[in-house]
């Protein structure tokens, strides 16, 4: 007989989270901004029409709620990802990426925004449908 495990009497150790979000997360979840196929960061090539860097605060959210999202991803040494981005919010088949006016302003303050500056980052063009003259796709280089 072979020696097996007593379900009843062996616990199994409980699962561990995903290290990030997957890509396809509930709304309002960031997902993974990291490119799979090039491991490469996206970010945003020019922030979104509704940007929270933006002076004239297009969110209404304030000066106080803006920088405690911000004060929160620095304390967590992680990039911010756009929220025009978000599963859920997006358009379908759109990644999510970092917000470029944290990943301009606080890349270097956060160990993710360092790290992908040594690997390299993908700029992509915001969701949203405007005149700006920027590809889909760029590959930026480290």
């Amino acid at each position: 007989m072979l020696n097996t495990p007593d379900r009843h009497t062996d616990p199994q150790p409980a699962p561990q989270p995903a290290p990030h979000p997957p890509a396809g997360a509930r709304n309002g979840e960031a997902g993974d901004i990291r490119d799979p196929a090039t491991g490469k960061v996206r970010v945003l090539g020019r922030r979104c029409t509704t940007c929270i860097f933006r002076p004239d605060d297009p969110m209404f959210l304030g000066e106080e709620y803006t920088q405690r999202i911000i004060d929160a991803n620095l304390q967590a040494d992680a990039l911010l990802t756009c929220h025009q981005t978000l599963p859920g919010v997006a358009p379908a088949g759109y990644a999510p990426a970092a917000c470029n006016g944290f990943f301009r302003r606080h890349a270097r303050d956060v160990m993710s925004g360092r790290l992908a500056l040594m690997l390299g980052v993908t700029e992509i063009a915001p969701p949203e449908k405007d005149t700006d003259p920027i590809p889909p796709e760029r590959d930026c280089g480290a």
